[in-house]
């Protein structure tokens, strides 16, 4: 008869998320490796394959950070915290965009390019930002 085996239970959700980012990046710097010996390929491997044995150990054997702050929570400190994020977002809004105002200036005052480089990435980030600001929320929105 066949016996049934239980599988490992994940425990700590994020950890496991890192654990396979990780192992993506780790299979990618391998393969790179394979195509065109580089030392950087072979360091980076060799760290990420490091770092996806630590989350995939911490992902089976205990509970992360967040879950075990889940628990222990109430509803004034979940208030707190979204409001601390919030104007976190909010700041973090405010110096991006001002960033990207100020390169903007000093490019056309001095005409040198890396301020426009910076510029153009400052944008990007904020543009990236809200783009995920907006798809957590509409994922917040239909499962709350």
């Amino acid at each position: 008869m066949s016996e049934k085996r239980d599988l490992p239970k994940i425990k700590s959700q994020s950890n496991f998320v890192y654990g396979c980012i990780s192992t993506i990046l780790a299979i990618v710097c391998l393969v790179g490796l394979f195509i065109k010996f580089e030392w950087r390929f072979l360091i980076a491997g060799v760290f990420l394959i490091v770092v996806t044995t630590i989350n995939y150990s911490l992902a089976f054997s205990r509970k992360g950070a967040l879950e075990h702050l889940a628990d222990s929570t109430d509803e004034r400190d979940i208030y707190i915290t979204m409001k601390s994020s919030r104007l976190t977002l909010k700041l973090l809004n405010y110096i991006l965009c001002a960033g990207c105002f100020i390169c903007l200036a000093l490019y056309g005052v001095f005409k040198t390019q890396i301020f426009l480089i910076v510029s153009l990435t400052l944008c990007v980030v904020l543009c990236i930002l809200f783009i995920v600001a907006l798809l957590v929320n509409i994922h917040y929105e239909k499962h709350s």
